[in-house]
């Protein structure tokens, strides 16, 4: 048969590579081959229950982790600055606040006088009104209590209002003040910051410059405006005693802001009575 040359066309595809095409792309046995090293990659991945992950997705996943865990921690403190959570608040009892803690009992320093004679109302007025404080469970031992209501002796410490009577006289109300913060150095520095912690029954007592004693038990805590002077005055067959401080507001007992340095009127006047026993 004579050579033609459509057979020498014929022979030339048949003696070329099967698994390269002229243009350099992969062949039919090239492609099987990927191929099946492709469906080896998944039957590996069936087998051993696996899922590669980026380093991209595993560093998004950390970010947004870290981004929810800063939340949460700026989220809490809001909450429980702010009521705790929406709870209600039971105004029948004391607020609850940071309390700083007086000194223990069994340090307390010895009261000058408290082995005289206890005072008697309607008894001889003695000659000098400065009177002394003591509040136990506000760790508050033999206070100076100056019969003055001068700025300047309100800085240094308790002032009684003069208009207000004397614990020697029946039916007075003795009017007490202090300083919640007060001046370092003086006896006004943190004088009544607790003061909102006391209930019931504590004691409070005074006792005047000859050794007179005079004990008392609190009977209610309450909050006033400052134009709310009827607290001063005295209440008809009771011998009491009265202490007062500033708070931020009527409602806020807690809050040791700016206004408690400067008594604006938008202040509340936190008032603690007690009684004679």
């Amino acid at each position: 048969m004579p050579w033609t040359a459509e057979m020498e066309i014929k022979t030339t595809l048949v003696e070329r590579s099967p698994g390269a095409s002229e243009s350099g792309r992969p062949g039919a046995g090239q492609r099987s081959r990927v191929g099946q090293r492709h469906r080896g990659g998944r039957e590996r991945t069936r087998r051993t229950g696996r899922r590669r992950i980026s380093r991209r997705t595993v560093y998004r996943r950390r970010r947004a982790a870290a981004l929810i865990m800063m939340l949460v921690v700026s989220i809490v403190p809001l909450l429980l600055a702010f009521g705790g959570f929406g709870l209600p608040v039971d105004r029948s009892a004391s607020p609850a606040f940071a309390r700083i803690e007086p000194p223990l009992l069994s340090t307390a320093p010895t009261v000058a006088g408290s082995e005289v004679r206890q005072g008697a109302a309607g008894g001889e007025a003695p000659a000098d009104k400065t009177l002394s404080l003591t509040v136990p469970s506000l760790g508050l031992y033999g206070q100076t209590v100056r019969n003055d209501d001068s700025a300047e002796a309100l800085d240094a410490g308790a002032i009684k209002i003069p208009e207000t009577g004397f614990p020697w006289e029946q039916n007075a109300n003795t009017y007490i003040s202090g300083h919640r913060i007060g001046y370092a150095g003086t006896e006004s520095y943190y004088q009544f910051v607790n003061l909102p912690s006391m209930k019931k029954g504590d004691e409070v007592i005074l006792e005047d410059a000859e050794g007179g004693r005079y004990t008392y038990r609190v009977f209610e805590v309450f909050a006033v405006e400052p134009t709310d002077v009827w607290v001063t005055e005295p209440v008809a067959g009771r011998d009491l005693v009265t202490l007062q401080t500033c708070t931020e507001t009527v409602d806020d007992w807690t809050t040791l802001g700016e206004k408690l340095l400067y008594s604006t009127p938008d202040t509340g006047r936190l008032i603690v009575r007690a009684e004679r026993v």
